[in-house]
């Protein structure tokens, strides 16, 4: 399986598992203890960045939404990936000391 459809599996377990937990608890699962359920052994397909940006991803997708809330923005709730097509990997990480991939120059 490649790592954008292992990465799409993964955001998805990771929606609904915040959703059930919210449904059961009524508090929010925080990023670090999801991630603490999510590593290796859960995901051995998957490089360790890519399981800490999907992570990331989908709690800033919620943060976003509650921050629309409060704000009185219509904001959708976070949605399940359908599609590839629909998702991309993100990175986390720069090239060249402190220059964004897409700024640097080769010499």
């Amino acid at each position: 399986m490649s790592v954008l459809i292992a990465s799409r599996k993964m955001y998805n377990a990771c929606l609904e598992e915040l959703i059930n937990h919210y449904k059961e608890t009524g508090k929010y699962l925080h990023l670090y203890e999801q991630d603490k359920r999510h590593g290796k052994e859960s995901h051995p397909d998957l490089p360790a960045v890519v399981v800490d940006t999907t992570l990331k991803r989908l709690h800033r997708s919620f943060t976003n939404f509650f921050r629309g809330l409060k704000e009185g923005r219509s904001i959708g709730f976070p949605r399940f990936k359908k599609a590839p097509g629909q998702w991309t990997l993100q990175s986390s990480w720069t090239m060249w000391g402190s220059y964004p991939c897409d700024r640097a120059s080769s010499p």
